[in-house]
């Protein structure tokens, strides 16, 4: 997946020596935003789902559904 990022980068002009930092910063943020853990809890946006979970103690997130309003 880096190697993709880094072609689509260059394919931009972007300077070569910066291509690894961006394709890992862009990696970084598309697990942030598409993995539940990392997503940010909706009632406290400052903190993620798995922060939120961890305050709970020792519990596990074992299932989860997708809601969409207004669809």
């Amino acid at each position: 997946e880096i190697e993709i990022a880094k072609d689509q980068l260059r394919a931009e002009g972007k300077p070569e020596a910066m291509l690894d930092n961006i394709a890992k910063g862009k990696l970084k943020r598309f697990f942030k935003d598409n993995t539940l853990v990392n997503q940010a809890f909706i009632k406290d946006s400052k903190i993620s789902v798995g922060d939120y979970v961890k305050s709970y103690g020792d519990v596990s997130i074992t299932a989860f559904e997708r809601v969409a309003l207004g669809q």
